[in-house]
Formats: C-alpha cells, sequence, structure tokens
C-alpha cells in the first residue's frame, strides 16, 4: 500500500514538473544566459530522470569597451539587471547518453537617465527553448564526453525594438568537448566548444575550466569560464545603428546585441546534496574581464530532483536510495544493486530462520586384517564340533566297508 502511494506521489510531481516545464521554460548554461549555473560534472544512469528549477541574478551599472576598458553606463544611476527562473528535465537512455530539454523564463529591467531616451523600461518573456545531447566517448584515463547545444530563440530584437532585452534573440548551434575526472575527492573539469550564432552575428569559442573538493555529501569549488569572438559581426563596419539600441533599451549595457562580445568570469560554487533524490546548487561571481559585455556580479541557486520512475530493480542499476560518495558524480561509478528486505512488519522474524542441518559422522572403517584375525581366534560353538565329529565317524565306516 505504502509502494502504491509513492508511486502516485511520485507521477504527480512529475506531471506538475512536466507542466511547468512547457509553461514557464527550463535553464541552462549558455554563453546568452543571465548569469552562469555552478558547474557540474556529468552523470549517466540508464533510466534516470532529473528535473531543475531555480533562479539566477546579474546586474551591471558598468560595461566593457570594445578596447577592454570598463566604464559605468550612459550615464550615472543608469543600470540593467536581468533575473532568469530555470527549470529543465534530463534524461538518461543509458549509462552513456543523455539529452536535456529545457528553456528559459527571464525578467529584466533598465534605467535611462539621457535625456533623449529617458525611461524605465521591463519585459518578462520565455525566450526561448533548448535541447542538447551529449554522450561518453571514452571513459580511460579521463571522460572526454562531446556536447551538442542548440537554441531557439523565442523573441527577436532589431535597431527598432524598444523594450529591454531579456537574450541574445538569435538561433544558436553549440559543439563543444568536456573533459571530466576525478582524484579521490577531488574533481577536475573542462569544456571547448565553438558557437555558431545566426543573423550575421559573430562565432564565439565558449571555455570552461573548474575544481572541486567533495565530501560526498557537499562540494564545493572555483570556476573560471567565459567565451571570445572568433568571426567578424556583419555589423562590424556600422556599430552606431547596434550601440544605439543598446544605450536606449538598456541603459548602455551591453549584455546582448553586442557586436564581436568576449568575456571572463571568475566564480564559486557549492553543490549540496540534502538526500540522494534532492540537491541544492549555489553559485556566484564577477565578470573580471571582457570586451563590448556587460560587468556586473552575478549569483543564483537551482533545485534538482532524481527520478527513478523508470529504472528497473533488480537490473544492476543504482537505486536511488544507494550512499553518495565523491565517485558518484562521476558517469564511471559502477552500478551496485542495493536490496533491502522489509522486516519491519509485526511478525517474528525467528520463525523464517532456517535451522542448523546435523553433521552426519562418517562411518568407521572396516580393518580386513583385524577381522580375518578376529575369526581365526573365534572358538567353535558344541553344533559345530557334534556335526565335524558325526562326519569323521561316518568317512571311518565307508574305509571299513571298502575293505
Amino acid at each position: 500500500m505504502k509502494m502504491s502511494i509513492d508511486l502516485r506521489m511520485n507521477r504527480v510531481l512529475l506531471c506538475f514538473s512536466l507542466i511547468c516545464l512547457f509553461s514557464v521554460g527550463a535553464y541552462v548554461p549558455t554563453v546568452s544566459a543571465g548569469a552562469l549555473s555552478a558547474p557540474q560534472i556529468k552523470s549517466y544512469r540508464q533510466g534516470q530522470l532529473k528535473t531543475y528549477f531555480g533562479a539566477d541574478f546579474f546586474y551591471a551599472t558598468q560595461s566593457f569597451d570594445g578596447s577592454g576598458n570598463s566604464g559605468a553606463l550612459t550615464s550615472s544611476g543608469d543600470y540593467y539587471y536581468l533575473l532568469e527562473m530555470p527549470l529543465g528535465i534530463r534524461y538518461s537512455f543509458n549509462d552513456s547518453w543523455a539529452f536535456d530539454l529545457a528553456g528559459i523564463f527571464a525578467a529584466a529591467e533598465s534605467k535611462t537617465s539621457d535625456i533623449t531616451y529617458k525611461a524605465t523600461r521591463s519585459n518578462s518573456s520565455l525566450n526561448g527553448v533548448y535541447f542538447g545531447t551529449d554522450f561518453v566517448l571514452m571513459r580511460s584515463p579521463f571522460e572526454l564526453i562531446p556536447e551538442l547545444d542548440v537554441i531557439y530563440p523565442l523573441e527577436k530584437y532589431d535597431t527598432t525594438t524598444d523594450y529591454v532585452m531579456t537574450s541574445e534573440g538569435v538561433l544558436q548551434a553549440t559543439g563543444a568537448l568536456r573533459i571530466q575526472h576525478s582524484f579521490g575527492a577531488f574533481l577536475m573539469f573542462g569544456r571547448l566548444g565553438y558557437t555558431y550564432r545566426a543573423e550575421g552575428r559573430s562565432s564565439l569559442l565558449p571555455y570552461s575550466i573548474a575544481g572541486a573538493y567533495d565530501t560526498g555529501s557537499t562540494a564545493f569549488g572555483l570556476a573560471v569560464s567565459g567565451f571570445q569572438s572568433l568571426s567578424t559581426d556583419q555589423d562590424q563596419a556600422k556599430p552606431l545603428l547596434r550601440n544605439t539600441t543598446i544605450s536606449r533599451v538598456q541603459g548602455g549595457a551591453r549584455k546582448f546585441y553586442s557586436i564581436e562580445p568576449s568575456m571572463v568570469d571568475l566564480s564559486l560554487f557549492l553543490n549540496m546534496e540534502i538526500s540522494p533524490r534532492w540537491s541544492l546548487d549555489f553559485n556566484g561571481g564577477y565578470d573580471v574581464a571582457g570586451t563590448s559585455y556587460a560587468q556586473g556580479p552575478h549569483g543564483g541557486m537551482t533545485l534538482t530532483i532524481n527520478w527513478d520512475l523508470f529504472q528497473k530493480k533488480g537490473t544492476g542499476s543504482q537505486d536511488i536510495s544507494a550512499p553518495l560518495t565523491p565517485e558518484s558524480r562521476l558517469s564511471t561509478e559502477k552500478d551496485i544493486q542495493m536490496f533491502k528486505e522489509e522486516v519491519q512488519d509485526g511478525v517474528d522474524q525467528k520463525l523464517f530462520q532456517a535451522r542448523p542441518t546435523p553433521i552426519p559422522e562418517p562411518p568407521a572403517q572396516k580393518n580386513p586384517a583385524k577381522n580375518s584375525i578376529q575369526k581365526s581366534n573365534s572358538r567353535p560353538t558344541k553344533e559345530q564340533l557334534q556335526q565335524e565329529l558325526d562326519e569323521t565317524e561316518m568317512k571311518i565306516k565307508l574305509k571299513r566297508k571298502r575293505r
């Protein structure tokens, strides 16, 4: 009865998460996101479904110009902030292949004090749909994971836009290679890729490297991440219209729509395993360098739920109640079958204990020599003696007759 109630509750929570996914959106860490999420080691377990939800905040009062110099926005007191509420799902087909489906609901606000564009603008929207897939190509001496990410925008921006932007607003496709490895309690991982952006935007080289110390239930670490423009933007020779739009709708913060941006971010992150099913991620950082990009602090948190609705018990898959270890964050973890019989049911379990089987003693070995000695030393009975006498007497009588 308890198992059926738990199963129904799991299905209700899962349906609620999926409804939220398609009505609100989901978060994936991309260069177009308002804040970078906490770096995570990717894991794979056949039949595992993860849902995650969180909030990321970015605030800027200054920007990097095209030469990499940091300065205030268009006017004193101008600002730009972006709040993203992430929600997504990740499903593992097997022990080496998984996919993600996600999107982002975002809300932004900007203040422009310039007399020409003076206004406080705000906007909220589901700004894009994300699909990603990755698989383990190599497991030794480290894990090598190719990744493919695609972002389809649900909002478009141009030089006539008069509301604050919440995303880049163009199709983006990223191919990347991820490397991850554990050295006992220390986890190291890095990522390098190539991002194509449509509508003449410059292509990007996203990268990240991070290290963490993992106690089994808590991991904390440091990450350096960012991106660099590789190609020439189609508006590179005539940036005035784009820069004017940014000054008007974003207070001069070049978070999106800028020409050939680059950025380097330094962040701290913390992962807490509340239970084998629930985990919390926290992150916070600052853009320490860049060109044509907004500068400011960011921070956020993400709640992740691990589901085992599609895992088959007794097939070698790790049970959701398995204990946490530093190695469990890696996809190379060996599956552990964890089965525990329910014995707290009020019945005396001694009745079902097996009784000890008595060990039979080996039969005594017969000694033929001893038996022959005993046979030779045994005394004849009276009947045997009388029979021998009768036979002797009969032989004597027969001999006399023959004479």
